[in-house]
């Protein structure tokens, strides 16, 4: 499907191709996010195992994604923000384990773990960067205004 829309996205009638799917796919989109949850098994996620490997990942995830955004040297970029603002990337980490799981190759258990740290790290990122961004402010978001009376 992937490929077929490279080539799709080369095509003359590209807008169109485009307007026409977009509705499609702001159906079935939310369908497969559906399928997912019918197929999980959320018991699965309090099972002490899978609490443990899926803390170990998530833990990994984040590690992984602070370390990567070292890789904006040369920028005045604030490197923590790159970092958090990358760690909720676990939408083809669904996609391959729901297909996985459609195959035989992941059991039950990984599925619950892959699809605990796709939760973790999604939920966690907007607070992060709300912390963050908050932290980071170097400008008031109103400026005091000038007048003869004194700041209270």
């Amino acid at each position: 499907a992937f490929m077929a829309g490279i080539a799709l996205g080369k095509v003359p009638q590209r807008d169109r191709v485009v307007r026409e799917f977009s509705v499609l796919g702001n159906l079935l989109i939310p369908i497969f996010f559906l399928q997912i949850g019918i197929d999980t098994d959320a018991a699965k996620f309090f099972q002490a195992h899978v609490l443990w490997v899926a803390t170990v990942l998530t833990v990994i995830a984040i590690a992984s994604k602070m370390l990567a955004s070292i890789g904006a040297v040369g920028t005045t970029a604030n490197k923590l923000i790159i970092g958090i603002g990358m760690v909720p990337r676990g939408e083809v980490g669904i996609i391959f384990a729901a297909i996985g799981l459609q195959v035989g190759v992941f059991d039950e258990d990984l599925y619950a773990v892959v699809l605990l740290v796709v939760l973790v790290t999604t939920v966690i990122t907007p607070p992060l960067l709300r912390w963050r961004l908050g932290s980071a402010a170097t400008v008031p978001l109103v400026l005091p205004r000038e007048t003869d009376e004194p700041q209270v």
